[in-house]
């Protein structure tokens, strides 16, 4: 699902100036760190002194230059927002030019940094006009990651400017990101990944759902933490703190997440999947778990699925249309346990031996369950 990151309050009114400003000044130039795309852009900033001008002046590859840090100069006092840009004291013949931008947006990949510009070019469907990638992503705000976008289309000579910055995912991502991009994440010793989804018992706060994304090496070091012997653990950094420690009784799923990206740029991430066999098998011995994951819980008959865990751990057989009333009967008797769970995991419980037998006996006397 696509959600807004970021917008720019200040970017209708750069578009509506700059063309105003550009007739009276023929060639301006931007920086790396206020960059404009459309306009010729300064990576690296060097200035000397001058004494014939009494100022000190920008060294940019097609001469000296005045950098312009107020708005009487400009013509214009709305563009201080993307100040100071720099004017060539003479215009010479290789001279770059300069264009007005266009309006547009950028959508970028919360998992892997790929982030594609759109310009509306008049239609009414936007048109990808560019691709890039954001580096260190975590690590930015949304104010960040749209300013390191603009200087790649600045560089590579695009003149769209986006007003705003979307974020997806290249699998479905349940956090909402609020203006930064420091995900969730998933690490030991190692490594850290971002972390999709998690399930933990409440008692032993053991790994029972762990869905994470990543490199495949990373995702590896992950699995042989919890994989491996004696007391394992891996810390989950989501809406919360918490220590997550290994079951070893696991199975797992993987997959490319090239496969499913909406852009089909090649990412070479992966999806882990690692499940306790509890949550899954269909004959637990001494408890089940039930994860209910969001993703298409509404199409789930949870009664159901909420009996088949009970038959897979009780030594009675449950009927599947006994599962709703069972629900809601066993969590009035304190039979059911919430998990502790986030990311793409709506509920989680866990579930013991204890209680339900009797439970079963007293509801089909009572008449609430029929055989």
């Amino acid at each position: 699902m696509r959600r807004q990151i970021y917008r720019d309050a200040q970017a209708e009114t750069v578009l509506a100036e700059l063309p105003q400003v550009l007739e009276r000044h023929t060639l301006l130039l931007c920086s790396a760190g206020r960059p404009v795309p459309g306009l010729p852009c300064l990576v690296e900033l060097e200035s000397r002194w001058d004494d014939a001008r009494g100022r000190s002046v920008t060294l940019t590859p097609w001469g000296e230059a005045q950098a312009i840090y107020d708005g009487y100069t400009l013509g214009t006092y709305d563009l201080h927002s993307v100040l100071p840009l720099y004017r060539l004291y003479d215009l010479p013949p290789d001279a770059p030019e300069a264009r007005v931008p266009e309006p547009g947006h950028a959508v970028i990949d919360v998992l892997t940094g790929v982030a594609t510009v759109y310009a509306q070019n008049g239609g009414s469907e936007p048109e990808a006009v560019y691709t890039t990638r954001v580096s260190d992503l975590e690590r930015q705000t949304g104010k960040e990651a749209l300013r390191q976008i603009r200087a790649d289309l600045a560089l590579a000579g695009v003149p769209v400017y986006p007003g705003a910055l979307y974020g997806e995912s290249s699998i479905p991502y349940p956090w909402e990101d609020e203006g930064d991009f420091s995900a969730p994440s998933v690490h030991n010793d190692e490594v850290s990944v971002p972390l999709v989804g998690y399930v933990l018992d409440p008692d032993s706060q053991e790994v029972v759902y762990l869905h994470v994304v990543g490199a495949k090496m990373a995702l590896r070091s992950i699995w042989g933490t919890l994989s491996n012997g004696g007391g394992q653990m891996v810390s989950l950094a989501a809406d919360r703190h918490i220590t997550g420690y290994t079951s070893h009784n696991y199975e797992t799923f993987s997959s490319s997440v090239d496969e499913a990206s909406p852009t089909g740029e090649v990412t070479h991430l992966h999806r882990l999947v690692i499940t306790d066999r509890q949550a899954i098998a269909p004959d637990v011995a001494e408890r089940a778990y039930l994860v209910i994951p969001k993703e298409g819980s509404d199409d789930l008959d949870r009664g159901e699925v909420f009996a088949a865990r009970l038959n897979a751990l009780l030594p009675i057989p449950i009927l599947p249309h006994w599962g709703t009333t069972l629900r809601q009967y066993g969590s009035r008797r304190e039979l059911l346990q919430p998990c502790l769970c986030g990311g793409d995991v709506e509920q989680a419980y866990r579930i013991t031996k204890d209680g339900w037998v009797e439970l079963v006996t007293d509801l089909i006397q009572d008449g609430e369950l029929s055989i």
